[in-house]
């Protein structure tokens, strides 16, 4: 079997991580502050908010220094003529081989922060299952999406 293409995900796709672990992070540290205030009445809240601020920038720092870096080092799709594998996860690696046969459709999705780093999120669905490849280069997306669709037309014609 012919490899076709090997492909990881581009640097500036741990910037687009960071910024959405960012945007985690401030919506939990506002969802604590919105409780605490409607709370603040009882004596024990503020010991509670405390602690979830803390857990929230250890969270935030883990994520946005070690996490997103090696997520997209942990993430890579390789095409063949007759299947598609997706590699991704940092603790919990997934490995997952979809015959072209087996594609029904492709998307790529491109939200405003993925617009602003040329990024795009490509999904495949199959008949039982959707396998998403986050934050590939908007070129390549479109390349990938194609090339998916004409192998798998090529498939189904045997």
């Amino acid at each position: 079997m012919e490899q076709l293409d090997y492909v990881s995900l581009p640097k500036r796709a741990a910037t687009y991580f960071r910024i959405t672990y960012l945007l985690e992070i401030v919506i939990s540290a506002v969802a604590v502050s919105f409780g605490w205030f409607i709370f603040r009445q009882i004596d024990w809240v503020p010991s509670v908010a405390y602690g979830l601020y803390a857990l929230i920038i250890i969270w935030g720092c883990y994520r946005l220094l070690w996490y997103a870096e090696r997520r997209r080092q942990n993430t890579w799709y390789q095409l063949y003529e007759d299947r598609l594998v997706i590699h991704k996860g940092v603790w919990e690696k997934h490995h997952v081989t979809i015959p072209m046969f087996r594609v029904q459709h492709v998307t790529v999705k491109r939200g405003p922060l993925l617009r602003m780093y040329a990024l795009a999120n490509t999904t495949f669905f199959t008949a039982g299952s959707s396998y998403d490849i986050p934050a590939v280069e908007e070129d390549k997306a479109e390349d990938i999406r194609d090339r998916v669709i004409d192998l798998a037309k090529e498939r189904e014609e045997y």
